[in-house]
């Protein structure tokens, strides 16, 4: 058995390896460290794309898995240097609405950045959730605020189904930007691996059911993981060291 310097035996290396997916693995020994290391890492992704075009576009998913994250890039003073003011928010999916009636992932987004980060009305895109042809008219205010560019940036989640943030498995979404799917029976709009193609796209995997279906789902030709990495979405998967257990 290996020993140090004392001649005291090492305690073995019990840390699970990283999996071997396509992009980056970013994995931290906790949740709340993985959210402090997340939330820096999109700082640097905004700072970037300003400096490249002047603005940042960031698509956010409707999880409630994803609350503690924005809740950090609001509330840690170590994350002052996030340019909001050049920062305009998209919605990466919402739960369809009755006519008239806000999304509840919009709102849960609105309540968390705007009191906090001052960001103005024509910065905000929420998804028309009421609309019948929303994926359409979502659409072309992508392509009016995009001017030809892609989302800078899209901040999902994985779920234990094989969902990526709103992209449910063997959807055939064509060559759409937005379209319709479902969730759990949930009628759900959706950015699709269109809108995401070369995209920076980080996925929370909260779960170790999560990760073994993402084993399984980046060779799957339907499936969203495999969908956004032939489009050319640069990858970063962010896992908790619970979460890496096969078993």
């Amino acid at each position: 058995m290996p020993s140090t310097d004392s001649g005291l035996p090492l305690e073995p290396d019990t840390t699970p390896p990283l999996p071997r997916w396509r992009g980056r693995v970013l994995a931290e020994p906790t949740i709340e460290g993985l959210f402090d290391a997340m939330a820096s890492d999109l700082m640097l992704e905004a700072i970037d794309a300003v400096t490249g075009h002047g603005t940042f576009h960031f698509a956010i998913g409707g999880s409630e898995s994803l609350q503690p994250l924005l809740e950090r890039l609001m509330l840690d003073p170590g994350l002052r240097g996030m340019p909001w003011e050049h920062t305009h928010i998209w919605q990466a999916d919402e739960q369809c609405a009755l006519e008239g009636e806000a999304g509840v992932a919009w709102a849960r987004i609105h309540d968390m950045l705007v009191p906090h980060a001052g960001l103005t009305r024509h910065q905000l895109h929420p998804m028309p959730a009421g609309d019948e042809i929303a994926p359409e008219h979502y659409a072309k205010r992508l392509h009016r605020a995009l001017e030809g560019r892609h989302v800078d940036c899209l901040l999902l989640d994985a779920g234990e189904d094989g969902r990526i943030g709103g992209m449910a498995p063997g959807q055939a979404f064509g060559g759409d930007d937005v379209a319709f799917t479902k969730v759990h029976d949930q009628d759900v709009i959706t950015l699709t691996p269109v809108a995401a193609a070369r995209a920076c796209v980080y996925v929370l995997v909260p779960s170790s059911l999560a990760r073994r279906r993402l084993d399984r789902d980046m060779t799957a030709e339907a499936s969203p993981t495999a969908r956004l990495l032939r489009h050319g979405s640069r990858m970063h998967w962010c896992i908790p060291s619970e979460a890496l257990q096969t078993k």
